[in-house]
């Protein structure tokens, strides 16, 4: 029986290269991992650019079509990019007022605990009342707004308790 030395060492040297190869092989793996996590995450910044610039750009749309100055967007925070939702965030910040003649959006119905006291033939307190001069100088500017006001009878024609300003 001979016995053969060589084949001990070979066996050791291959097991020893196989460990080489397998670790090169894992370093090459994690090489690819590290390239191909940093390439995802370079798609994800994109990703959020392209969404963030497209979010701007239907805002300004947006205000556009509410009649706002598209500038103004910048300062809008809101997920939501509804002509509804935006002509509120104007409202609720000074940059959109509501018009004199236009009735104001009524908030949601949210009980107040309070109810007001209807007077039997009472008249409801009038609003603002306009003057002569005022309603001249409402006519040359809108007519239709004049006789508007004229109808409602928020004009004192000749009411000495309304001040000229």
């Amino acid at each position: 029986m001979e016995v053969d030395l060589l084949d001990d060492d070979e066996e050791q040297e291959d097991t020893q290269e196989q460990q080489s190869n397998a670790s090169a092989a894992q370093t090459r793996i994690d090489r690819e991992k590290a390239k191909l996590k940093k390439r995802a995450e370079e798609a994800e910044a994109k990703v959020a650019e392209f969404e963030a610039k497209e979010k701007a750009r239907s805002v300004k749309e947006v205000f556009a079509e509410v009649g706002l100055n598209q500038k103004w967007s910048d300062f809008y925070r809101g997920e939501e990019t509804s002509p509804e939702a935006v002509r509120a965030w104007a409202l609720a910040n000074d940059f959109l007022q509501i018009e004199e003649d236009a009735e104001p959006e009524a908030p949601a119905a949210a009980p107040t605990g309070y109810t007001p006291t209807v007077i039997q033939g009472g008249e409801p307190p009038a609003g603002k009342m306009y003057t002569r001069k005022e309603m001249e100088d409402i006519a040359r500017v809108n007519p239709q707004r004049a006789r508007a006001l004229a109808d409602s009878g928020k004009v004192a024609w000749n009411n000495p308790q309304v001040s000229e300003r």
